[in-house]
């Protein structure tokens, strides 16, 4: 309350900073006598400086209100208040949506084309690539092949490389969606190692015959180390499958068989042994 007060007794920083007036005459923007009055100033008022006149000395007196870090903090509360308020209904629409949704991504195979019908393949070869395409209502999360994460692009579309063990590999492809739905699909992969009739032998593999030998005696000699000449790498291996040839082919009994190699490869063993 003061003496007649008007508003171009009001400075604020920045300048024009009020909005609104309350308490004033309408038409002459002063203040009755004796009268309270409010402003109404924006938020990015700093100060607000009152020149309050007194009757009779002519006196005016300076009241200035700094409002930077109440206003500041005002701001900034209604800004968390309106974003906490639009998460929370984000939220719950998430909630509510993911809740919903029991659909679990499909999943297509191209390679292998596996189906209900078609669970068993075979290769020959070491590893392979699985590729297939991914799809879901609300969006796929991942694809794993065997508990590996794959490849994958935004079309859904997806490959892996699994290595293979000789006769069967089990392989199982799962793929999840973003509300948690999981979708799987499974087959069996069988190696069968090819191997040319032209690389085998009769020596790498003994065919088997009814011929018998019970009195034949066999001394087989394997050495790959020597001193002034290059070593035979696999002069050993080769002694033991001549072994197995004596044996399975011509009947030989395998305990008159005997197999000397490297230092035991002596004239004084050879004469021992025959």
């Amino acid at each position: 309350q003061c003496s007649t007060f008007e508003v171009s007794n009001v400075v604020t920083s920045p300048p024009s900073g009020i909005r609104g007036t309350y308490g004033f005459v309408k038409g002459t923007n002063k203040v009755p006598e004796g009268k309270s009055f409010a402003l109404d100033i924006t938020p990015i008022t700093k100060t607000v400086t009152l020149l309050i006149p007194y009757h009779g000395d002519g006196r005016i007196t300076d009241s200035r209100f700094n409002l930077e870090a109440p206003m500041k903090n005002l701001v900034l509360a209604g800004k968390s208040t309106n974003w906490r308020q639009a998460f929370r209904k984000t939220e719950s629409r998430l909630a509510a949506k993911a809740k919903a949704d029991k659909t679990p991504p499909r999943i297509v195979l191209l390679s292998p084309n596996a189906t209900t019908q078609k669970e068993v393949f075979r290769k020959d070869s070491y590893q392979t690539y699985i590729r297939g395409k991914v799809s879901d209502n609300e969006g796929v999360l991942t694809v794993f092949v065997n508990g590996k994460k794959a490849a994958m692009q935004a079309k859904g579309d997806f490959a892996a490389k699994v290595k293979l063990a000789l006769g069967v590999n089990r392989v199982k492809v799962q793929a999840e969606d973003i509300n948690g739905n999981i979708s799987e699909r499974k087959f069996i992969i069988i190696r069968e190692e090819y191997i040319s009739p032209q690389v085998l032998t009769d020596v790498d593999m003994p065919p088997k015959t009814r011929m018998n030998n019970p009195n034949g005696v066999a001394v087989v000699i394997g050495v790959e180390n020597y001193q002034y000449v290059s070593d035979a790498t696999y002069a050993y291996n080769d002694a033991e499958v001549f072994r197995e040839y004596l044996a399975d082919t011509l009947g030989y009994r395998k305990s008159k068989i005997k197999i000397v190699t490297n230092s035991k490869a002596t004239l004084a063993e050879l004469n021992k042994l025959l």
